[in-house]
């Protein structure tokens, strides 16, 4: 914590200013190597068009050392990503977004696997034409 959550609690206002801000987006725990250095494996990753959207897959041969999956993906030139819990193992996205750059289609994901302790699977990049 940066601060005491009394300064939250008393302002409903600064906590939504927060939110909205400097912690919109999900972010990891830095590797904590001291306690453990061994990376999971990468996900097997399957790509699938349904109508107008991508529906991304993944299985994972030890499920056990998994915590989070890591979704990266790319519109145009621009990366993004979600941090999901370990039950999920899919994902639906549009093959189309908007952006301020107007249109932008889907074109790479990336899966990783990451376990309690911080430590990112290796990135394998999926192009998707």
């Amino acid at each position: 914590m940066h601060w005491s959550i009394s300064s939250l609690t008393k302002n409903p206002r600064l906590a939504d200013t927060l939110l909205k801000t400097v912690y919109k987006k999900q972010a990891l725990v830095p590797p904590s190597f001291w306690l453990d250095k061994e990376t999971p494996l990468s996900p097997v990753v399957t790509v699938n068009t349904v109508n107008d959207k991508w529906k991304i897959s993944w299985t994972h041969i030890n499920e056990t050392d998994v915590f989070y999956w890591i979704l990266y993906y790319r519109y145009g030139n621009t990366w993004n990503y979600k941090i999901l819990n370990y039950r999920e193992r899919r994902i639906e996205l549009p093959a189309i977004m908007s952006t301020g750059n107007g249109q932008q289609q889907l074109n790479a994901v990336i899966v990783t696997a990451s376990d309690r302790t911080g430590n990112e699977s290796e990135k394998k990049l999926l192009v998707i034409k």
